[in-house]
């Protein structure tokens, strides 16, 4: 947990103000927090919060503050812009970006969300990654700018965004930048906010859409450059340190996670899983069990079980302070014991299926294929079937998945929901 504060007329953050941060900090973190001020650059942190990794970095007359985990901090350490050797992840990101800048941004693999400070320019350049697993959140104050990973840190006034409630309630996505609090934003996952000379500006270093698929290649191809690349982020994501874990709930996603993770453990490219947790709801047609069963007994894993969560759970302790409200919260005693579960066993990352019910998912524009191929009528069975299935009205599917296709892209972008833009 993290806060930064800049000074945008060059004076230092007054003592009265250091305080009252400092004090905010403690009611959300514990006692035990660290300070840092320098000319017009101010910081508090609280280690406790993060104990695997620093959150506080200062090297070439630059201060660095964040939460950074890299997946590739062997191939930084070689690349020659490393200055120290064991150095930690965030002091890696700083030495990287004294040698090249935010060009350094986009090469970064991990988790991350990092403010990196010139206090003597009164500058600051502060990131995300492409996915969003770290939050940022900014606000301002008259001659203040503010980030944090924690949005209390930086909102002011109780005044809601409405517009953000409105359509957190109605559908779940209020979009990237915009908070539950008026005063207050998010800075974009796969983005980089640049302060200077009072002014703020924003670019996208990664987004999806900036990936337009290949002409003209066969579909053994792509489905070999596909495996080839699930391969890769998985052995990326699990180190040579140990400690990770899998979600397991029998479905196609996390399932092929697991069973990669294995396979490539027998092979010695990787240390392997230290373990593989299971939710099991046997309620209805929920239960998955005999499916995560299979992969369990097939590879000889070690998993734990989580049944018949429910919401609203009383596990003893109060329901958690959250930030921002979340669709899933009820689930929080469910939450906290598959955390407790984890770091029990040593655990310290957990690799989660969720990402792709996004990027897997697909969409049924094979419908406006059957379209532009002189089969309408085969297309419209299977948007009836499609839409029986989803339980979604015929016509959305229609317009969506037979209509949608045909639309200049730009006007398909329009067009989309926000969850899919």
């Amino acid at each position: 947990m993290f806060l930064v504060v800049l000074s945008s007329d060059g004076g230092p953050v007054e003592e009265r103000e250091q305080a009252l941060y400092a004090g905010q900090m403690r009611r959300l973190a514990g006692p035990d927090v660290v300070t840092v001020q320098e000319s017009a650059f101010y910081a508090v942190v609280a280690p406790t919060m993060v104990p695997h990794r620093p959150l506080v970095a200062r090297r070439h007359g630059l201060i660095a503050i964040g939460n950074v985990r890299l997946d590739h901090s062997g191939d930084m350490r070689s690349r020659g812009e490393v200055v120290h050797p064991d150095a930690s992840d965030l002091e890696l990101v700083l030495d990287a970006y004294h040698a090249r800048g935010v060009r350094c941004v986009p090469d970064l693999l991990g988790d991350f969300a990092f403010v990196i400070c010139d206090p003597q320019a009164r500058s600051l350049v502060a990131a995300r990654d492409a996915f969003g697993v770290r939050t940022l959140f900014m606000g301002r104050r008259p001659g203040r700018t503010m980030l944090s990973s924690h949005l209390e840190l930086v909102r002011g006034r109780e005044r809601l965004d409405e517009e953000f409630v409105a359509d957190f309630l109605l559908c779940g996505d209020p979009g990237p930048e915009r908070t539950i609090w008026a005063d207050a934003q998010a800075v974009t996952q796969g983005s980089i906010l640049k302060l200077e000379n009072g002014k703020i500006a924003t670019e996208r270093f990664w987004t999806p859409y900036a990936f337009q698929p290949a002409d003209g290649r066969c579909e053994r191809d792509q489905i070999e450059e596909f495996h080839a690349l699930f391969r890769e982020a998985v052995r990326s994501r699990i180190g040579p340190d140990g400690g990770v874990w899998a979600e397991l709930s029998g479905g196609l996603d996390s399932s092929s996670i697991v069973v990669t993770a294995v396979t490539l453990t027998r092979t010695g490219s990787i240390t392997g899983l230290a373990g593989t947790i299971s939710i099991v709801d046997e309620l209805g047609d929920g239960d998955e069990a005999c499916f995560s069963d299979l992969v369990v007994n097939q590879y000889g894993i070690r998993n734990e079980v989580i049944a018949n969560p429910w919401p609203w759970q009383d596990d003893g302790d109060p329901p958690p302070y959250t930030d921002e409200p979340r669709t899933h919260y009820p689930y929080f005693s469910r939450d906290r014991l598959e955390c407790e579960t984890i770091r029990a066993a040593g655990g310290r990352v957990l690799l989660s299926g969720v990402g792709a019910d996004h990027y897997l998912a697909g969409n049924r524009w094979f419908t406006a294929d059957s379209m532009a191929n002189g089969h309408p009528a085969r297309a419209l069975s299977q948007l009836a079937a499609w839409s029986v299935v989803e339980r979604t009205s015929f016509w959305t599917s229609l317009a969506r998945d037979a209509a949608l296709p045909f639309l200049p892209r730009s006007m398909q972008r329009h067009c989309q929901p926000k969850s899919d833009r």
